[in-house]
């Protein structure tokens, strides 16, 4: 009797050790296939943005490419008016504007370049300081407007400052200042800042050798003597700085623009 009862005893054991390692492979494979869905889902969630995203980018560049060639080239105008930079290949003039037609392509492409930086900084630190609100602020046209508004009233400033012959220092100074609170209202972020002296130094250079193996506008009162490389005035460099968050701007609110256009025909019937 008592045999009997240990041989049932030890049934019930092993009976119970087996239901508990199937139990314990039927929860690991749950846990592992849950993993794999999960994986899976954030993969194709992670395509599915890249994808809209990379739709994007083709309407993006060409409306970029078209506000420089035309904007760029009417606010390009306020310095030629005064005579700071002649137009010697393909000149033009419409009015008042003082041009040459290979300005719309090259600003066009400033633009574009400009612009996009703009684009990956934001998306590569959408963290930093200040990216979210300048983000919210951009999607009101109005913002850009004003910021197009103050971009024409600086070039006037500069302009103004050029006719009336105050030394380049003073106006370097002054534009300084306005560099920084165009910085501070139209943009805010560190990788504005960034993008802003990042311009304000590598657009006077590639201008430099440009100019240098295609002149295609000289600065007849350039302070800068840069021998077999031409002249350059000082305080352009300011022009490029305050003009770069006003282009944030632009370029932030086309992409949430677009943005908003794929979601809406996304969600359509």
């Amino acid at each position: 009797m008592l045999h009997l009862k240990n041989r049932e005893y030890n049934g019930n054991i092993a009976l119970h050790s087996q239901v508990w390692r199937t139990g314990q492979k039927h929860c690991l494979h749950s846990a592992h296939s849950s993993h794999r869905f999960t994986s899976q889902a954030i993969k194709e969630s992670q395509s599915l943005t890249a994808s809209h995203s990379n739709q994007r980018w083709p309407a993006f560049l060409i409306r970029l490419f078209l506000s420089g060639a035309v904007s760029g080239t009417l606010l390009d105008g306020i310095h030629s008016r005064t005579g700071l930079q002649v137009y010697e290949l393909l000149p033009f003039d419409v009015g008042g504007l003082h041009s040459s037609w290979c300005v719309p392509p090259l600003l066009g492409s400033f633009y574009v370049v400009l612009g996009s930086m703009f684009i990956l900084a934001d998306q590569q630190w959408p963290s930093s300081i200040g990216t979210s609100k300048i983000l919210n602020q951009c999607q009101d046209g109005r913002f850009v407007a004003a910021g197009y508004g103050a971009l024409a009233v600086n070039l006037q400033i500069s302009a103004a400052l050029f006719a009336a012959g105050v030394p380049f220092h003073l106006i370097s100074l002054a534009l300084a200042c306005v560099s920084l609170g165009t910085w501070k209202i139209f943009d805010g972020t560190v990788q504005g800042a960034a993008l802003s002296a990042f311009c304000a130094v590598g657009a006077p250079l590639s201008e430099i050798l440009l100019l240098h193996y295609v002149p295609m506008w000289s600065y007849p009162l350039a302070d800068l003597d840069l021998g077999a490389w031409g002249g350059f005035v000082s305080w352009v460099p300011w022009c490029y700085f305050f003009y770069t968050p006003v282009l944030g701007a632009l370029s932030r609110n086309l992409w949430q623009a677009l943005d908003a256009e794929s979601s809406g025909s996304n969600s359509g019937p």
